[in-house]
């Protein structure tokens, strides 16, 4: 249930006394900054879609060497019937909708879901005053192969992005310079491919590998005045040899990388030199600036 795997999480982000930002995520091996969206209510992967979730407040292996604090690794699956299903729920929050079946030989679950609070809010916001309006979406698609012998392939695309508004009266005093619009607009999306391939070397030795291309963004918006927008593009690889040599000794040699990138713009009504004599009544020219790295 959505309450149930709110507390989970919380429980996690308590682990080992860490703090809450120490907490890590994964699904399917991959690292996502958030596992649920505004308010910790719902998940960003749809539950028919969760094979399991594990839930490690510490001592973990090196597998999560990268966590200070609790761990929580969600693993996806694919449900493929013959005939394929397809269903749709709606509740007070968001809608959405699910399929599940067989395309040629893979073996396909696929879903998608959007709130619409904000839907709701938006035609009475003007009459009610300020109004917070939040927003989300998120998807999933994962294929594999429906007979892969020796072994285990999977294709998996998901995503996610959390809006959440400020909307003032129209008739808030916005100035002169237009400084202070009716707006404030933040938002923080997520995008991940992964591609697992696991095989059955020998009896005692198994290759597991898994590759994801990412892709973060994050923004905050005054008007056009005011703005922060980040990327972050980025490419993980994992490999893992596990041997077991024999009922009491087990040695898994491996590699761990990931490569971020980062590219950040910002705009402010009024130039660096301008910040002492600012004047928020006046006119203003805006000001932008920007930097990346790796």
């Amino acid at each position: 249930s959505r309450a149930s795997a709110a507390v989970v999480l919380n429980r996690a982000a308590e682990g080992g006394g860490a703090n809450p930002e120490d907490t890590r995520v994964y699904v399917d091996g991959v690292l996502v900054p958030l596992v649920y969206h505004l308010g910790g209510i719902v998940s960003i992967v749809n539950s028919d879609l969760i094979e399991a979730v594990d839930y490690l407040p510490g001592g973990y292996s090196a597998r999560y060497g990268r966590g200070m604090g609790g761990v929580v690794d969600i693993r996806t699956t694919v449900d493929a019937p013959e005939e394929g299903k397809l269903s749709w729920s709606t509740d007070l929050l968001d809608s959405g909708g699910l399929y599940q079946g067989q395309i040629g030989n893979w073996g396909v679950s696929a879903s998608a879901r959007r709130s619409y609070i904000d839907a709701i809010l938006a035609p009475i916001s003007s009459r009610i005053g300020a109004t917070l309006l939040p927003r989300w979406y998120d998807y999933q698609v994962k294929a594999s192969p429906m007979n892969f012998d020796g072994g285990h392939f999977s294709v998996l695309l998901f995503g996610f992005q959390d809006r959440l508004s400020l909307v003032l009266p129209e008739d808030t005093a916005t100035g002169t310079s237009g400084l202070l619009d009716n707006e404030l607009d933040t938002a923080y999306s997520s995008h991940r491919a992964v591609v697992r391939f696991d095989v059955d070397l020998s009896e005692t030795l198994t290759l597991r590998t898994t590759t994801a291309a990412s892709y973060d963004d994050a923004s905050f918006d005054l008007t056009d005045n005011f703005r922060f927008y980040q990327r972050a593009p980025g490419l993980t690889f994992r490999a893992e040899l596990p041997w077991q040599a024999n009922e009491s000794l087990k040695i898994t040699p491996g590699i761990d990388a990931i490569s971020q990138w980062y590219n950040i713009e910002i705009t402010l009504p009024f130039a660096e030199d301008q910040l002492l004599s600012f004047d928020p009544i006046a006119e203003q020219e805006r000001f932008a600036f920007g930097f990346d790295g790796i």
